[in-house]
């Protein structure tokens, strides 16, 4: 890479006309300015200056703003076509974030219920083998419905011990290495009882939403 060389030089001149030198020097794209260095008896009349950068602030709201789209700013060197004074700035960069921040939050809901979905796939996938309308289901006044799992040994425990009583049936819907996916009924007098059995059986309940249709059904939609 080639050095390019530089010339040093100082500026002198009055205050009010800071600003308007300094624009001009940084439109240039070739200035560089540099720490002040002592300059000996020359400089016993300057100061350093210690005013606060008026830019800083919108600065720092600009780079929070493309922070909403996980964005860094690139810096533009050469400013001639800007055309915008500091309120026209900071008014720009307070839409441009309160538009980001719009946009990240959609973002967030959208991803939020793609998640729900996902989840509700991943349940309604336990039970594809009911051919029932869940919300006819969920209706129900006088029965109490339970979906979820238990162990495929308490299953066959369950099968054998409890199967000459009526009010203790469990529905097998689907079932993987460990687990009996399906629901079991429990009519309101019989409620206490039923559920102590179940849960006896190490029963793992899952909750699921108030769907209407199947459970395949519903799987589609999804």
């Amino acid at each position: 890479m080639a050095v390019a060389k530089m010339q040093r030089i100082s500026i002198a001149g009055n205050m009010n006309e800071l600003d308007a030198v300094t624009e001009i020097c940084g439109q240039s794209s070739v200035f560089h300015p540099d720490k002040n260095v002592d300059l000996g008896e020359s400089a016993k009349r300057f100061h350093a200056l210690t005013e606060e950068n008026p830019y800083d602030a919108m600065l720092k709201r600009f780079e929070e703003t493309l922070g909403l789209v996980s964005k860094k700013p690139k810096i533009k060197y050469n400013t001639k076509l800007l055309s915008m004074d500091k309120a026209d700035v900071r008014a720009y960069v307070d839409q441009l974030y309160e538009r980001f921040e719009t946009m990240k939050n959609a973002r967030t809901n959208v991803l939020r219920m793609i998640e729900i979905a996902e989840e509700e796939i991943s349940h309604l996938k336990h039970f594809v083998g009911l051919s029932v309308n869940l919300q006819e289901i969920f209706d129900t006044k006088l029965i109490k419905v339970r979906f979820g799992a238990i162990p495929k040994r308490n299953h066959a425990v369950l099968e054998s011990n409890y199967h000459d009583d009526p009010y203790v049936k469990f529905f097998a819907c689907t079932q993987d290495k460990e687990w009996v996916w399906g629901m079991y009924l429990a009519p309101m007098e019989q409620e206490y009882k039923i559920e102590k059995i179940f849960a006896k059986l190490h029963f793992k309940r899952l909750r699921l939403h108030s769907f209407s249709g199947t459970p395949a059904a519903l799987l589609k939609q999804l």
